[in-house]
């Protein structure tokens, strides 16, 4: 039997905890983050929740990186997509 992936374990958890906190643990790791580390936290948070995906989006957006800031706008653009 395979091991659960640390992305399975974590989405496993209550929905409403993960909510609750997940946001605070991302924003530790930010500062150290590309422009594909945004990317893969983005779509994880996608498996999460709409808004939470949309703030992180909305930050990258502001970022002084470009490709980080284009990350962020790819994002947005794909959530506001129907």
């Amino acid at each position: 039997m395979d091991e659960p992936s640390p992305r399975d374990i974590i989405l496993s958890l209550p929905r409403d905890w993960l909510l609750a906190n997940i946001e605070e643990s991302i924003e530790g790791q930010l500062q150290y983050f590309d422009s594909f580390d945004y990317w893969q936290i983005a779509g994880f948070c996608a498996d999460i929740d709409k808004n939470l995906t949309l703030r992180l989006a909305r930050r990258a957006a502001g970022h002084s990186d470009v490709e980080i800031k284009e990350t962020g706008e790819d994002y947005i653009e794909k959530l506001s997509s129907p």
